[in-house]
């Protein structure tokens, strides 16, 4: 039972932030622990440069360790932010789990985006946008069982998250961003469309909780028609109407 499994351990999200300052600081990392508490466990962050740059402008860390006692839910890795890391701008770089021990398990996320914010990041209020490419409006799509919707988002100071609706924006689920943190990515989130229309809704959201309007789009799935004829060949005919 899950009372004494050592559980799975993965990123507890897939972006981290933390908001630059004229002192340096720290950004929390934290890891998950799902499925069972049981006992001591543990597991190494590694970081990977990418418009940050360590040392100038974060601590790298190679095999850090991260434990998790007995019982316990969340570890915590704290990397070192420089002094002023990030004025105008973000900067971003990436962390990698690996190495688990006391029987657990690494499950996704095990990559995780850290952004460092401009200060202005905190009390910012320019909404960010967000456009969907595929599918086209009003598009006839042949009966898929999945269907990968995509798109692109942009903010002044950078994208946090790009959310999909299928359900008149009762539900939202995040989608995938090819570069979170940034002031541009792509996006794309895969849905089971319904035979017949189907509409999408689409926001993006930055890092100080600004939304965009929500962008919609309706296309169609078409239901596939598989005609037989009996007798002999090439006879008979179908006409449009179905």
């Amino acid at each position: 039972g899950n009372g004494v499994s050592p559980g799975q351990l993965a990123f507890a999200d897939t972006v981290f932030s933390v908001l630059s300052s004229a002192s340096a600081t720290t950004a929390d990392v934290s890891i998950a622990r799902s499925v069972g508490t049981f006992g001591g466990v543990g597991c190494e962050v590694s970081t990977a440069n990418g418009t940050a740059i360590a040392p100038t402008h974060y601590t790298a860390q190679s095999n850090a360790a991260v434990s998790l006692a007995n019982g316990v839910s969340t570890g915590h890795l704290l990397i070192p932010i420089a002094a002023n890391a990030a004025t105008t701008t973000t900067k971003v770089f990436t962390a990698t789990l690996s190495n688990a021990s006391g029987g657990a398990a690494l499950v996704a996320p095990t990559t995780a985006t850290v952004v460092i914010l401009p200060p202005a990041a905190a009390t910012e209020t320019v909404k960010p946008g967000v456009t969907i490419t595929s599918p086209a409006a009003n598009a006839l799509v042949n009966d898929n069982t999945t269907l990968v919707l995509q798109g692109s988002a942009t903010d002044n100071i950078g994208v946090r998250r790009v959310q999909v609706s299928t359900d008149s924006g009762t539900t939202f689920a995040n989608a995938t961003l090819t570069s979170p943190g940034t002031t541009n990515s792509t996006w794309s989130h895969t849905i089971t469309p319904v035979t017949g229309t189907n509409t999408i809704q689409v926001r993006s959201l930055d890092f100080k909780g600004n939304t965009s309007a929500v962008v919609t789009r309706t296309f169609t799935q078409l239901r596939t028609l598989t005609v037989s004829i009996n007798g002999p060949a090439n006879s008979g005919s179908v006409t449009a109407g179905f």
